[in-house]
């Protein structure tokens, strides 16, 4: 296994731990610490930084393990994933609350531990690469900037010089539909958003409209090019569903492997 995942393992009972641990190394594994209290357990993880934490959920000390990985992922954003013996619906229910990407009971199963780390670990990876899509899409700024202009309540430009300026984003067919947007606007409402799309030779220019109550029977109208925006968006979208199959197709494969193993 190149690069090696680092693990940090939680656990007061040291028998437990040392099985942990050599399960863990056995399946190419960094195991950074074994700890066996939650003050530990958040002392090493802001130290070391480890890619997840198996996390015994009924550790000693005056902060169990739920509170411990709640209080790791809101100050490091590492996961966790919890391993018990306990199922009570209290427990669960608190547990679920912190978001843990998977659960193992005792006793230990080697395979079980396995593939529930594979999971939790490629779980994380997809993320982190949405997460990287996501930073680059809000660093993105739409690439035309606004164009203000006047229109009277039947969408038409209230002045000539405004709409030979800006006649090729406001179209009659597109003004034809912003009509009844307008009327609300103008019996009332005070800003209304309105989306539309233009072909310019052959390729599509996706627009945003924003139309303000200007009063005298008017409404301002402030477009802008969104296609940058509208792009990326879909970009993200196909990323994201290819990211959910590339998670389910991993799951899948890692329950059936480990079935076959059971």
């Amino acid at each position: 296994m190149s690069n090696p995942k680092k693990i940090l393992v939680v656990e007061d009972d040291a028998p437990s731990a040392l099985l942990l641990s050599q399960i863990l190394k056995k399946s190419g594994y960094t195991v950074l610490d074994s700890v066996d209290t939650g003050e530990k357990a958040v002392r090493v993880a802001s130290e070391f930084n480890p890619d997840l934490i198996l996390m015994d959920i009924s550790i000693k000390g005056d902060m169990d393990g739920i509170d411990a990985a709640k209080m790791i992922r809101d100050e490091c954003g590492i996961p966790s994933i919890y391993s018990t013996v306990s199922t009570d619906e209290k427990t669960i229910k608190r547990a679920k609350e912190t978001y843990p990407y998977g659960y193992i009971l005792k006793p230990y199963d080697k395979n079980m531990i396995y593939a529930t780390v594979e999971m939790a670990l490629h779980k994380i990876e997809m993320e982190r690469r949405l997460g990287e899509v996501e930073r680059r899409n809000r660093g993105i700024l739409d690439a035309l900037p606004d164009t203000f202009f006047y229109v009277n309540g039947d969408g038409a430009f209230a002045d000539e010089v405004e709409k030979r300026e800006a006649s090729n984003i406001w179209t009659d067919k597109v003004s034809s539909r912003a009509v009844p947007v307008i009327r609300v606007v103008m019996a009332g409402g005070e800003t209304e958003a309105f989306e539309y799309v233009l072909m310019r030779g052959g390729r599509k220019t996706f627009c945003e409209a924003r139309i303000i109550n200007a009063g005298d029977e008017k409404a301002l109208v402030i477009v802008r090019d969104v296609t940058t925006r509208k792009t990326s968006e879909e970009t993200e979208s196909r990323y994201r569903s290819d990211l959910e199959e590339s998670v389910r197709s991993r799951t899948r494969e890692l329950t059936e492997a480990n079935n076959s193993l059971g």
